[in-house]
């Protein structure tokens, strides 16, 4: 399995969908959180299944909840998880972000 990091803003990114979630319904929120685990595990099996979205970044959609994960797989073999977005939020935002992913921090 590989191993798997995310950039800095994607919690707060999942924190932000929980909360809204939460507000609607408990149950909700704890099947988005399920979900989203679900797919971060089979992103870290098989980093290769999804789809390319943009050069070597993937999407993993979570359909029921209209979110994807945006990743890639580094050459070291690390996923990097570099968005967790909704789709009504503008599809290339996250793109600012690739240059944290290409120079991260040592």
């Amino acid at each position: 399995m590989n191993e798997l990091h995310q950039h800095p803003e994607v919690e707060a990114e999942i924190d932000e969908s929980v909360h809204y979630l939460e507000a609607r319904s408990l149950w909700a929120a704890d099947d988005f959180v399920e979900e989203l685990r679900a797919a971060m595990r089979k992103i870290r099996l098989n980093p290769k299944h999804c789809h390319f979205t943009y050069h070597e970044y993937r999407r993993c959609n979570i359909p029921r909840f209209h979110h994807a994960i945006i990743y890639r797989q580094r050459g070291d073999g690390v996923v990097y998880v570099i968005a967790v977005l909704h789709d009504k939020r503008h599809p290339d935002y996250w793109k600012k972000r690739i240059i944290d992913d290409l120079n991260p921090p040592p």
